[in-house]
């Protein structure tokens, strides 16, 4: 298998995973909202899971529009450039975002782990702080 046809075939699961998440965040919210409105009962702890679903649906639906090559282009200053002098901005590009979103994501998570340690809990189910700060750094 290449490279490019095992890139892609991640890209459709990553894809599959968001959307199996967006659709189940439509329906837990749906859901809420008519059985708390009808009086019969509400979720426990339903923005917890509406953050969670967010935090995996973005996580997963970027990373595989980059790849798919869906993702929005400014071109008002690429304009005139060639292919190759556009595919060596983006490398520039590239080379310069992966450190920063790399300490980015390094401190996101030690920050998650440092509530964590100090015995801290988030949202009404009082999950760890690293359930929410693990997907985002990652």
């Amino acid at each position: 298998m290449s490279v490019i046809r095992a890139v892609k075939l991640l890209a459709f699961a990553l894809l599959a995973v968001s959307s199996v998440f967006l659709v189940f965040l439509v329906g837990l919210v749906t859901f809420d909202v008519v059985v708390r409105n009808a009086g019969w009962f509400h979720i426990h702890g339903v923005m917890d899971y509406v953050a969670i679903a967010q935090i995996i649906m973005a996580g997963c639906a970027i990373p595989a529009a980059f790849v798919t090559g869906r993702h929005l282009v400014v071109e008002i200053g690429t304009y005139s450039l060639s292919e190759r002098g556009k595919a060596r901005l983006e490398g520039v590009w590239l080379l310069l975002a992966v450190p920063l979103l790399g300490k980015l994501g390094q401190l996101v998570l030690a920050e998650g782990m440092h509530l964590a340690s100090r015995g801290r809990s988030m949202g009404v189910l009082v999950w760890s702080p690293n359930t929410f700060y693990m997907p985002v750094a990652a």
